[in-house]
């Protein structure tokens, strides 16, 4: 919708929102050492020739490799490798080695930043990652490549920034104390800022628009402003992706953050 300006309001002001008001008030309240200021981690693609069970679009259980039950996203490791090339202390668990222990391993010791580029469910927000290696015979079952809210609660995140650039991400389960979901979980869990999604994006068009986000990050910028700027910029370049299809589904849930101190 566009003000009689005919700018959105996103391009007008810095949004950001919270699973509820005493949520937001604890972030604010939460002394700023408890978050960590160190390390990158980043997930993306994950791929793997394990053969997994997995209900094909009439709900009939298949048996197939990995990479043919889920489409790659090609440009989801070059966003790694943006992010990889922007900040120090990154590690970058990509394609076959986004496996799910690797990554609750490293979010147990402790990062700054968490990016995550993946398939999301359309329901529950889950996130899909790799299944880790096993014999050639063995089939993978779903519990091994998709990363659940129970096992974020488990992590005692205490990340600055969570970017979840996934379909879905910010989506979940509606409950009596509302959406229920991966962003959630990350709150929950100790994260102070997430990054997420409200619908299906496309593979191309994120990496686009993460480009310039993490530049107005590394510039200086907060969260949310780098979000609005990022907004403006794709609007203003009147490319494909200036649609609010494109950059409408990225929402901030939490507090507002910058990376100065944070992975220098």
């Amino acid at each position: 919708m566009k003000d009689p300006d005919g700018r959105f309001l996103a391009e007008r002001k810095r949004i950001r929102t919270g699973p509820s008001l005493s949520t937001l008030k604890l972030l604010r309240e939460c002394p700023e050492h408890k978050h960590s200021k160190q390390n990158v981690l980043v997930v993306a693609n994950p791929r793997s020739n394990v053969n997994v069970e997995w209900p094909d679009e009439f709900g009939q259980l298949k048996v197939k490799p990995f990479s043919d039950t889920f489409a790659g996203l090609p440009k989801a490791s070059e966003e790694a490798k943006m992010i990889r090339d922007l900040l120090p202390d990154v590690t970058c668990l990509m394609e076959e080695r986004a496996t799910k222990n690797a990554i609750l391993a490293k979010l147990k010791e402790g990062v700054g930043i968490v990016h995550i580029a993946s398939h999301g469910n359309a329901r529950t927000g889950k996130i899909l990652v790799a299944p880790g290696p096993r014999p050639h015979d063995k089939i993978a079952p779903s519990k091994d490549f998709i990363l659940t809210m129970e096992e974020i609660y488990s992590c005692h995140i205490n990340a600055r920034l969570v970017v979840l650039c996934c379909c879905h991400s910010g989506t979940g389960e509606i409950r009596a104390e509302g959406v229920m979901g991966l962003t959630r979980a990350f709150l929950a869990a100790g994260a102070r800022s997430v990054l997420a999604t409200l619908w299906q994006i496309s593979d191309e068009a994120t990496l686009y628009f993460m480009k310039r986000f993490y530049r107005h990050l590394v510039s200086g910028l907060t969260a949310s402003a780098s979000l609005q700027q990022t907004i403006r910029d794709t609007i203003a370049d009147k490319d494909k992706y200036s649609h609010p299809y494109y950059w409408g589904a990225f929402i901030l849930v939490g507090d507002d953050v910058t990376l100065t101190g944070c992975c220098e």
